[in-house]
This record gives structure tokens, sequence and C-alpha cells, in this order.
């Protein structure tokens, strides 16, 4: 579901590229795909048997959330649990994308069993879907996994392109010092994806970044990357305190055989062009 977005595209290609047959669903015009919108009622007759069902669609900005409530909720709610009622009542295998803004922050690196606490609208909206669709796959006796996600990155992301490009044709970049992120790269995550589509365990799993750090330190570590003078990373400041972004993935580890993507794997990814 939502394969044209930005990971549901890329785990598209990546399971058409293992052999398997896939479906993919866009609120486009695409012949090539299935048209729904999760904003309106679904018609799930359409939908074909499949192994695996893949919940990527949501309105994942938190801006977005916050100014259309109603909408938001509609599409990361409701829609979520139509599709995934579906999907249980044939015996399909979900895996839903879930956030790290389910927690607060404040934790250094909560584990796949640690209490959920989002601030954020947007986390909340995760926080109660990941709760509804669990009561859901008991209801049914379904399988369901939950993958909750640091943030995700790629050479094609708007503003990785954008530094790296500066950064090569010399030009000075700016990025906060003050704001933490545990970034994962869009390969890293579609792999882990893959992986746990084709185990069929069930339960919560973490994809998260080895550590966490600031902008500025991304930027700097992508400017080394590319041969840039370190002088040209300038850091500005969101006058924020930091909150904790990496995820424990102690569960994950021991159930996918997945551990946490180091630096050096991120930052190769996102200076490779794909």
């Amino acid at each position: 579901m939502g394969g044209d977005g930005f990971i549901g595209q890329a785990l598209y290609q990546a399971c058409k590229a293992r052999g398997a047959e896939v479906f993919v669903t866009t609120r486009r015009c695409n012949r090539a795909a299935i048209q729904i919108d999760l904003s309106q009622p679904i018609d799930t007759n359409i939908l074909p048997h499949c192994d695996v069902a893949y919940l990527c669609a949501a309105i994942s900005r938190f801006s977005t959330c916050e100014r259309n409530p109603i909408l938001a909720r509609r599409v990361n709610i409701t829609a979520q649990l139509e599709l995934a009622r579906n999907f249980f009542s044939r015996g399909t295998h979900v895996v839903f994308l879930s956030s790290n803004a389910v927690f607060d922050g404040r934790a250094e690196s909560p584990n796949e069993d640690a209490r959920l606490s989002p601030i954020s609208f947007y986390g909340q909206l995760k926080s109660y879907a990941e709760e509804e669709l669990e009561v859901l796959a008991k209801q049914y006796s379904g399988d369901l996994s939950i993958v909750r996600l640091t943030k995700v990155l790629s050479s094609c992301h708007p503003l990785i392109s954008k530094w790296v490009r500066d950064l090569r044709a010399k030009t000075a970049i700016t990025a906060f010092s003050d704001k933490n992120l545990s970034p994962i790269s869009l390969d890293y995550a579609v792999k882990g994806l893959i992986q746990c589509g084709a185990v069929k365990v069930g339960g919560t799993f973490h994809l998260s970044g080895k550590i966490e750090l600031s902008f500025h330190a991304l930027a700097n570590l992508l400017a080394r990357s590319v041969g840039a003078a370190q002088k040209l990373v300038l850091a500005e400041s969101t006058n924020q305190f930091p909150m904790h972004n990496r995820l424990g993935m102690n569960r994950t580890e021991l159930k996918l055989s997945i551990q946490a993507q180091n630096l050096e794997s991120l930052v190769a990814d996102l200076v490779t062009s794909k």
C-alpha cells in the first residue's frame, strides 16, 4: 500500500528484483497500480490475495497532520484498520510501518517493548494505530509485524542531495548543531522490511541507526566523504533541547538477525547516486 511513496517505491523495486510478484496501490492516476485513496472509503474487493501486505501509505509530515487532523486520522488510523481487517481475514501477514515518533525522545534508546509516549500529533496517530492493529490482529488471529523506523534518508532526499551537490561544488551549507537524528538509509530500511516479510515473525521491530548525531555532524561526514573542506559546513541553532532519536533493537537482532546501521554504511549509501 503506497507503492509510489518514498519507501513504498523502493520496496516495490527491491521485491521485483528478487523475483516476487508485487502489486502496488496509489491514489494517483497510474495504470500499472491499483488506485486507492485512503482519504475515501476503501473497496477492499479490488485488492488481490497476497502472502505479505506492507502498509506504507500514510500522511507522514508532522505539519500536515497538525493542519488537517480529521484527514490525518482517516488516513493514518481508520484506513489502516480497514486494510488490516481485509488482509487478516485472508490470512495475509501484515507489516505496518511505524515511527520512533511513538516515543517522547527522553529515553536514550527505547527497545521494542518500551512504553509508548508520543508528544507530536503524528506520533499519537501512529501510537494509536499500533494499539488498534494489535487488538484487530488478536480478533482475527492475524499475523502482524509493526516496524518502527528512525529517519530514513537516501541520495535522492532533497536535503541530502542539496548538501552533496553544494559540497561537491565547494559551496557552503548550513546544518543544525542542536537537532539530533539517528538516520538509516533507504536501502537499509528496505532490506529490513523485506527480511521482516520473509521471516513472517509477528510483533514489534525497530530499524535504527547505530548512533545518534546532530545534523551538523552528519553534514561534516558527508563533506569528508566527497572530499569537501569541513569549513564549508556552517552550524546553526534551533534553540531547542535536542531529543533522543535512536531506537534499541534487542528483539529485532534476536528475531530477524538485523543490526543497527553503522555510519560508514549510511554515508556510503547517501553519496551513491541511484
